[in-house]
């Protein structure tokens, strides 16, 4: 089985992923091989990890080897080996955690079976055996807390799964003492000694096992399983919160069963226009490493479940228009599949909206392209579908809104979003078309900026264009706006032709735009797919006061004696548009103003006695602080 590593918000998580195809090792005839053993190739896929592994598994008890005639098998390939002064499983276990060389010959016997995802809707169980040893800390979760978190994260792929898991059985063990694992961080420093002191382990593949230590050793993972196959190991008991969240935990543990199940990590790729894929950046989806998504899985990997058939994601061969249904709902054509003529296939879903109610308006609600990756078919790879566009964090990748066009590759079609509403959507599919000229750009894009050039009130704004004279010659279909701030973040929406505003809302409430200057793009699309040279507004977004400057000299209640006087005051933290001025006043009037960087200025004294001072800090988007003040005396 394949190990992976994936990073999660919280700590890193590693899975262990199986190739579904034996491959034929040759055997060295210098001992006759009798003990039988599972193959596992293992991968640390974090970057820097180093090459690939080879686990064997005893009888339920795995241990990493080194052996050539094992590097070209497939996971789940069937051996006899022999061990150097080794006869039995539990001796070979022994002998190759301390000489993981010690094999002197390879036998296979058996091919790989069936992964967990190809079983069909069964009922799948959960045995939690806590561990600890001597000297280990206690556990910070309760025994029904433990069962709890478990018991959400088993309860959730039933919908997750649509239906191919049954949620069964969670069965708390009690506590078993196993020996210190010290620094080693893999399923058998844990699992290989508590099953030793049960005289048990998984009997099945649908029989999942969760070993949870009391005390975390500091691996980089917050969690490891083999994938397909029956076993967890946990960092810990994960002590982030109680229900119904667990403070994330569930998602963790939810995160490994799916390894279990027979799928991978849900990755991306972005276009800007090279591509590049990150194996976790699916943020839709669990089986990602960001947004703990409790959607059900994309088209691919719910056709890897079992759960999608040819019915749910007919095959496209030419020229259409097809009627699909949300990914969300229950029946339907949920998906398309383009068969490519090289690569693999690529499916294609709807998403109306985004999980768990998340407010991104007009965001993601559009069609989305899974393929599975050319390196491992259990992972899937989420395609931009608007290349060329920047991108910020895997999750708010844009989908393809209505209206747009996306050349699907090597197949020599294209596809239309023609319209949706609610959980249907309609896309035409028609031959690619030899246009490439990209249509012109439109013009005079406006926006309700202040006079400083910037936006100060509200995060929902109308941005609207004037289409170009040649729009109907160029066949414009839509418009595509984004909104693109300084450090990365976008915000996208899309329009038909016939519309020549569109409302933007950025996400300021969930904390996902940064107060900082921003470019408004507005680009013309055609029916060919061609997007045409933007139009851009500069401008930014600030709409929070900064902080206010503290007066240093003189102090309060002071007298001055002479003409004029000396202030100072300190520099405030501004973490939105930058300082532009202060303000300066006399008994509530601006006497002076200064640019940031000048913290000192040469006041005038006035003839009433006592008199108020204060310093007003303004940014550079015009919003303006609070006042610092104190009296003084003449």
């Amino acid at each position: 089985m394949l190990f992976s590593r994936f990073r999660l918000a919280v700590p890193l998580a590693l899975a262990v992923t199986a190739l579904t195809t034996a491959g034929a090792g040759p055997a060295r005839a210098a001992d006759a091989p009798t003990i039988p053993a599972t193959v596992h190739r293992t991968v640390v896929d974090e970057p820097g990890a180093g090459d690939q592994e080879i686990t064997l598994e005893f009888d339920g008890r795995p241990v990493t080897v080194r052996e050539p005639d094992l590097d070209d098998l497939e996971s789940g390939t069937r051996v006899k080996v022999a061990v150097r002064g080794a006869s039995t499983g539990a001796e070979a276990v022994a002998k190759l955690t301390r000489h993981p060389g010690a094999i002197t010959a390879v036998q296979v016997v058996g091919k790989p079976g069936p992964s967990a995802g190809t079983q069909g809707a069964v009922v799948h169980d959960v045995t939690v055996v806590p561990v600890t040893w001597a000297g280990a800390t206690a556990f910070q979760r309760t025994t029904d807390s433990l069962a709890a978190m478990i018991r959400k994260a088993l309860d959730e792929w039933g919908p997750l799964s649509r239906g191919t898991v049954t949620p069964g059985t969670v069965t708390m063990l009690d506590p078993v003492v196993i020996p210190d694992p010290g620094k080693a961080c893999n399923i058998a420093a844990y699992a290989n000694p508590a099953m030793t002191a049960l005289g048990r382990g998984p009997t099945a593949l649908t029989d999942h096992w969760v070993f949870v230590p009391s005390q975390s050793k500091g691996c980089s993972w917050s969690g490891t399983s083999y994938l397909p196959g029956n076993k967890i190991v946990l960092a810990s008991d994960l002590p982030y919160g109680e229900a119904p969240d667990f403070g994330g935990a569930w998602w963790t543990v939810g995160h490994e069963l799916g390894h279990n199940l027979g799928i991978a990590h849900a990755g991306n790729q972005v276009c800007t226009p090279a591509c590049t894929t990150s194996e976790y950046g699916n943020n839709l989806e669990i089986m990602s490493s960001g947004d703990r998504a409790a959607a059900p899985e994309n088209a691919y990997h719910s056709t890897l479940l079992g759960a999608f058939t040819a019915v749910d994601t007919p095959l496209v061969t030419g020229p259409g228009t097809y009627q699909l249904t949300s990914i969300n709902e229950d029946s339907g054509v949920r998906g398309l599949r383009f068969d490519r003529s090289t690569g693999t296939d690529i499916y294609l879903e709807y998403r109306p909206d985004t999980p768990s109610g998340w407010t991104r308006p007009g965001w993601l609600g559009g069609l989305l392209a899974n393929r599975p990756s050319a390196t491992d078919p259990r992972y899937s790879v989420l395609l931009d579908l608007t290349p060329g566009q920047t991108m910020y964090g895997a999750s708010t990748q844009p989908a393809l809104m209505t209206g747009n066009t996306w050349q699907v590759p090597d197949t020599g079609l294209s596809m239309r979003l023609a319209s949706a509403d609610g959980p249907t959507a309609t896309v035409v599919v028609t031959a690619t078309a030899t246009d490439t000229i990209a249509p012109a750009s439109p013009a005079d894009v406006t926006a309700p900026v202040s006079g400083t050039g910037w936006m100060t009130s509200s995060p929902t704004f109308p941005v609207s264009w004037t289409p170009a004279p040649s729009a109907a010659a160029d066949e414009v279909v839509g418009y595509r706006v984004t909104v693109r701030s300084a450090s990365g973040p976008q915000w996208v929406a899309s329009t038909p032709a016939d519309q020549m505003s569109v409302t933007m809302t950025l996400p300021t409430a969930e904390g996902w735009w940064s107060l900082e200057p921003m470019t408004i793009n507005v680009q013309a699309l055609d029916a060919a797919g061609n997007a045409g040279e933007a139009a851009t507004l500069e401008t930014g977004f600030d709409n929070v006061q900064p902080y206010r400057a503290t007066i240093l000299q003189p102090t309060s209640l002071s007298t001055v004696t002479s003409p004029t006087w000396e202030m100072a005051w300190s520099t405030p933290y501004e973490a939105g548009s930058g300082l532009s001025r202060y303000e300066l006043l006399i008994d509530d009037a601006v006497v002076k103003t200064v640019p940031a960087g000048v913290n000192t200025a040469t006041m005038p004294t006035p003839k009433n006695s006592p008199f108020k001072v204060a310093v007003r800090t303004i940014d550079v988007a015009g919003n303006e602080s609070t006042i610092s003040w104190r009296w003084l005396y003449r």
